[in-house]
């Protein structure tokens, strides 16, 4: 299995653009963004997809993106989604750790998500790549760490 960035000429196929929002299908489980088609391939384009690839099917996903909170940029994260039968095979973790490398790349210091309170299983990951709760509240839970 490889990890690399989304190439638009060959992966094109995941994304299916709707009025006010962009799918991307990751065999049998999606990640919705609330984004239009050019303001999708904007913020993530060919840096902020990456893709993990298992003989030529895209099984798992992650939007990265850099963003101004506060008073400094961090990298956070809108997304990661392995499909299902790939789960449970170290994936989620390898694109954790490519969301690491586009942090320290973009000369970052620190990375954050939100995410449901209630999702065991990514609760789990995040927690064994290293992120701490920042912020809690009953609908959402803000994750963040700090990449050296």
């Amino acid at each position: 299995m490889i990890i690399r960035r989304f190439d638009p000429s060959t992966d094109a196929g995941i994304l299916e653009f709707e009025a006010e929002r962009t799918i991307v299908r990751i065999g049998s489980v999606t990640m919705v963004s609330l984004l239009p088609k050019q303001d999708f391939l904007r913020k993530f384009g060919t840096n902020g997809l990456h893709l993990a690839v298992k003989r030529k099917e895209v099984v798992g996903a992650i939007l990265i993106t850099v963003e101004q909170e506060e008073s400094c940029p961090v990298a956070l994260m809108y997304g990661i989604k392995v499909d299902e039968p790939w789960r449970r095979q170290g994936i989620g973790f390898r694109l954790m750790q490519q969301a690491d490398l586009f942090t320290r790349k973009c000369g970052l210091k620190r990375m954050v998500l939100d995410t449901r309170p209630h999702s065991t299983p990514a609760l789990s990951l995040f927690r064994k790549c290293g992120f701490a709760t920042a912020r809690k509240s009953p609908q959402s839970l803000r994750v963040e760490k700090m990449v050296r």
